[in-house]
């Protein structure tokens, strides 16, 4: 599961990264974006090397959480902003 994982977040966030370049030019916390899905990527390499010791059913829950509560901040925290900023410029151009 975790190399389908590192795949899966390596396209997403340069797919997210590429549209906030290309349409979110003025995105001030384009840097700080970026940081968090490179710490998030380092994260999951990091568990895939440790995946040897995750033999427990307790170790596997504490991943699970941590996944699931880093994703749910990121997109309803960091992804949702930059969607709201994404609306606002739209709704200013379309005029």
């Amino acid at each position: 599961l975790l190399p389908q994982l590192k795949d899966y977040v390596q396209y997403h966030f340069s797919e997210e990264e590429a549209l906030m370049q290309r349409l979110a030019q003025d995105y001030g916390d384009l840097q700080l974006h970026m940081a968090i899905h490179q710490r998030f990527f380092t994260q999951v390499v990091e568990m895939e090397a440790q995946r040897s010791q995750w033999g427990d059913l307790q170790t596997a829950m504490r991943m699970r959480t941590y996944l699931h509560d880093w994703l749910v901040q990121h997109i309803a925290g960091t992804d949702q902003a930059l969607a709201r900023q994404l609306l606002a410029q739209h709704l200013v151009f379309a005029r």
